[in-house]
């Protein structure tokens, strides 16, 4: 998988996890789903500083999702930030072969309090 982001007005997207994150998305037939994104390189906690630390190494909600053809649209039900509850959360879709290519239109972030981030998110289907 790969992850990049690009802070609004501030240059050119970014491998924001490293360049080999981790991830799991998960979309059922009954309209649920999950995703949990990573950094490849994360180290059991040892202090509070680093378990604070691991905090800003990922990303992780669920929902409900719809589908139109385009846009995958999840309505959030839980979140490791509170910013992905606050509106529907909209993806821009591209299926190719058995790579899935995810465009997040600007938004408010969570890694990155009180700036908007734009992301494109690339998942490999796993069999």
């Amino acid at each position: 998988m790969s992850f990049q982001m690009q802070v609004v007005g501030e240059g050119a997207k970014k491998d924001v996890l490293g360049a080999r994150p981790f991830g799991r998305l998960i979309l059922t037939p009954e309209h649920t789903m999950a995703v949990y994104i990573s950094s490849g390189n994360r180290k059991p906690p040892t202090t509070d500083s680093d378990r604070s630390a691991l905090f800003s190494t990922m990303i992780a909600y669920t929902g409900r999702y719809s589908f139109d053809g385009e846009r995958l649209i999840t309505t959030v039900d839980g979140a490791w930030s509170e910013v992905f509850k606050a509106k529907p959360q909209v993806r821009f879709v591209s299926l190719r072969g058995e790579e899935l290519t995810l465009s997040q239109p600007d938004q408010p972030s969570g890694l990155f309090p009180g700036k908007r981030v734009a992301a494109v998110l690339v998942w490999e289907r796993e069999r």
